[in-house]
């Protein structure tokens, strides 16, 4: 039997593709049918355009190829009045991420039931698990939380025995903290448009706890204006046995390399410049093949592509740092939003794990 969720989103993309003629203009079905196949997340579209009046357009294109399949689209959202205006629902929630379509911003809601001592380590993990951060946004605060699940593991603490003294009050202290959250917002668009030049710039490091990745953007406009934002941070925990530091700054080096290939692929930067930053010099010489081949003192291939190594400042960081975005292909302005819900028809579409397409909900 095959995968159900390989299936309804094989499903959908079929729809698509059998049902391309009820747009009688070429470039727009063609349009559609790339945001059917690449826009899903799961239950989400999610795509930007330039304008409200291509938003309208590609939302009511899309909607008519996949009611064609009875998939009904609902639930539109958008942070321009014009497009909101035609469909609706204020509020946006996205795999655990919040968009105030108003401001144009992401924010968190972290919302744990009144603790009721003593502290266990299964209460411990599902409230850390709690805390989803598929966009690595919070990453280091739920890093945190994952090193102290390694302490309870070291520890033997089994699942329902309380714990410590010391344990508890470490637990308490970052759990009170996680409110902080809700006083994150971030705004949604990168500032990327297709006129203007944008730089990825990628910067890893290690410490004998955890190694971490962090990916930034750059577009610079005709008034010599930058603007930064943070695309993305991901970390692991570091094993407890065998793990030096080099050894971690490499898997480090390496996460950082993934990462920018997800990064450039999903966002369409394949030909955009980069820079990867290594902290200690010892990765840098040793690092090989698809993370880093030295060439010479003052040129360094990354990723197959020849850039100025430019040297680890003070501060870990050049000029530039970056902010966020839940759009699959980041465009200026104008961004729409639906979920997707099957009318009369027996199909029912599910996600496919890890890519971005998805079903109904």
């Amino acid at each position: 039997m095959a995968s159900s969720p390989y299936t309804s989103v094989r499903s959908m993309i079929q729809c698509a593709h059998d049902n391309q003629s009820l747009v009688a203009d070429p470039t727009r079905a063609r349009a559609a049918i790339e945001t059917i196949e690449k826009a899903f997340y799961v239950d989400h579209l999610l795509t930007s355009c330039n304008s409200a009046v291509e938003a309208v357009r590609l939302a009511g294109d899309v909607n008519k190829i996949l009611l064609a399949g009875h998939f009904a689209l609902r639930k539109w959202n958008s942070n321009s009045i014009q497009v909101i205006a035609r469909h609706d629902c204020p509020t946006a929630t996205v795999l655990g991420l919040r968009w105030d379509p108003t401001a144009d911003e992401l924010f968190f809601r972290v919302e744990l039931e009144v603790p009721r001592p003593p502290a266990t380590k299964r209460r411990v993990l599902s409230e850390v698990a709690q805390v989803f951060d598929p966009t690595g946004l919070r990453a280091p605060v739920v890093i945190v939380g994952k090193v102290f699940i390694q302490t309870l593991w070291s520890a033997g603490i089994t699942w329902d025995a309380p714990l410590t003294d010391e344990l508890q009050h470490t637990w308490q202290t970052f759990r009170e903290d996680l409110v902080y959250l809700n006083q994150v917002r971030v705004p949604r668009w990168l500032g990327m448009h297709n006129q203007y030049p944008t730089t990825i710039y990628g910067f890893c490091g290690a410490s004998s706890r955890a190694y971490a990745a962090v990916v930034y953007l750059t577009t610079t406009y005709p008034d010599e204006r930058v603007q930064i934002s943070l695309v993305t941070a991901r970390m692991k925990v570091a094993p407890i046995k065998g793990a030096t530091i080099p050894r971690l700054e490499l898997c480090a080096a390496h996460l950082l390399a993934i990462t920018l290939m997800n990064i450039r692929t999903a966002l369409g930067l394949v030909t955009a410049p980069y820079y990867l930053w290594y902290a200690p010099l010892r990765t840098l010489l040793t690092a090989r093949v698809e993370v880093l081949v030295p060439q010479s003192s003052s040129t360094t291939t990354y990723g197959g592509k020849a850039q100025t190594a430019l040297p680890l400042g003070p501060a870990g960081q050049p000029d530039d740092k970056d902010l966020v975005t839940i759009a699959a292909e980041v465009k200026p302005s104008v961004v729409t939003s639906v979920t997707t819900q099957p009318a009369s028809h027996p199909l029912t579409t599910r996600c496919r794990d890890g890519h971005p397409l998805g079903g109904t909900i």
